[in-house]
């Protein structure tokens, strides 16, 4: 294992803020909570999307925007009109290939055998709401093989391939990848990423300046309380794993 930078190394101090964005009232559908950010700066204006949970549609996501997070709560809210019913568990990158900014996230297929499963819209005007075309299934047809359980998915890209990862909720985490020029088509090679006590929502960075990529996910313990892992990897994202 990869030696993590001294800023990444334990102990970590921790402070905490108010809230700064919290459910909102909609008569029509009570708002319980929002979660899952997923958060970009662009033209200097925070870009955020999240899950909320509320009494009537269950899972939506929700876009807002702002100039500075003591503004965040005060802005106007936006519910994405790309998917109808569950959707939930953002992820928002710009793909300079394509010159699009792509939202990847999970939805609910009830007649699959996978009821989960991932998806993506893109727009070229991430300010816009409106403007992100209909849900898309990265598997449209089938599950790729030997998936037989999958949530929150995360991509990222490096030189060659882009890698779509996600976790089993059984302490695993998995990587499947696609060539760049084929994406968000073609993810196949389904391995092993990480198997721990992972539990779910992996997220995985490219650390600047430091040739690695540093993985944060979710745990959960045999007494089920939650913390937070991390694991270092290489700079090929290809080089830890076993195919399935």
């Amino acid at each position: 294992m990869l030696a993590l930078p001294s800023e990444l190394r334990p102990p970590f101090s921790w402070h905490l803020s108010q809230p700064l964005l919290s459910s909102i009232e909609r008569p029509h559908d009570p708002c319980i909570s929002v979660k899952d950010p997923t958060i970009v700066y662009y033209e200097e204006q925070w870009h955020l999307f999240c899950s909320i949970r509320s009494a009537v549609r269950s899972h939506q996501i929700e876009y807002v925007s702002f100039d500075k997070w003591e503004n965040a709560n005060q802005t106007q809210r936006h519910i994405l009109r790309c998917r109808d019913g569950y959707f939930c568990a953002p992820q928002v990158f710009y793909f300079r290939p394509h010159k699009k900014w792509y939202l990847v996230y999970q939805v609910g297929e009830p007649n699959r055998d996978l009821k989960l499963q991932p998806a993506f819209s893109t727009t070229e005007d991430i300010s816009a709401p409106a403007s992100w075309s209909p849900a898309q299934l990265f598997f449209p047809d089938n599950e790729p093989k030997g998936v037989s359980g999958w949530i929150d998915f995360w991509v990222i890209c490096d030189a060659q391939r882009a890698h779509l990862f996600f976790t089993s909720l059984n302490g695993k985490m998995w990587r499947m990848w696609t060539p760049l020029k084929q994406f968000p088509h073609g993810f196949d090679h389904c391995q092993l990423a990480l198997e721990a006590d992972i539990f779910e929502a992996s997220h995985t960075y490219c650390l600047l300046n430091q040739e690695a990529y540093l993985t944060v996910v979710e745990a959960q313990g045999k007494h089920g309380h939650r913390y937070t892992t991390r694991r270092m990897f290489p700079t090929s994202l290809a080089a830890h794993g076993t195919r399935c």
